[in-house]
């Protein structure tokens, strides 16, 4: 995904994933592993997964931060509280104070989009999930991590980072260094 240089690119990229998911069953049929460790957009590995009686491991290349706010604006949808996109909200059940706008919010929690289809699936594969790992640290991060911990009510994990410009970004915006 680092080389995709538009959103449609990006798009396109993930909207082509079942496309790889015959020749990765076979991979997976022949390598006959103890564990699948599954990208997010995967979300047949669960189906997988389940037939061969073996975990399935998420992965999200998001740090904790986003995951918290996400979750918070799925379940309390504040930001449909509110009467203009400049309007502030807090965003509840996080361990510090976040406000935000409207027009900040992701299209993904305010309509109907092909994106937030596939994300939903996304979601409903990690409750099936043994476990899921964030492309994160606990140290930068440790009040999130705490939180998601309580939130997923499953086994956790961070590894990374593994794509430093992400990390860097959401220490920053924590940070209030970049908006």
């Amino acid at each position: 995904m680092s080389a995709c240089t538009t959103v449609e690119m990006g798009s396109a990229i993930y909207r082509s994933a079942p496309l790889l998911q015959t020749p990765m069953e076979q991979v997976i049929r022949d390598a006959a592993p103890d564990c699948i460790f599954s990208d997010m957009f995967f979300t047949w590995t669960v189906d997988f997964a389940e037939e061969f009686n073996i975990p399935r491991l998420l992965f999200y290349p998001n740090n904790f931060l986003y995951h918290s706010i996400s979750h918070s604006l799925r379940v309390y949808a504040s930001h449909a509280n509110v009467k203009s996109e400049f309007e502030s909200f807090v965003v509840p059940d996080l361990p510090d104070k976040i406000t935000m706008k409207r027009s900040q919010v992701s299209h993904l929690f305010v309509s109907k989009t092909h994106m937030g289809d596939m994300m939903e699936r996304v979601r409903q594969s990690e409750e099936c999930s043994f476990g899921v790992v964030h492309n994160t640290f606990y140290e930068i991060e440790p009040d999130c991590a705490d939180n998601i911990n309580k939130i997923k009510g499953k086994k956790v994990w961070h590894i990374g980072p593994l794509l430093s410009f992400l990390i860097a970004m959401a220490v920053l915006w924590r940070r209030n260094i970049v908006a």
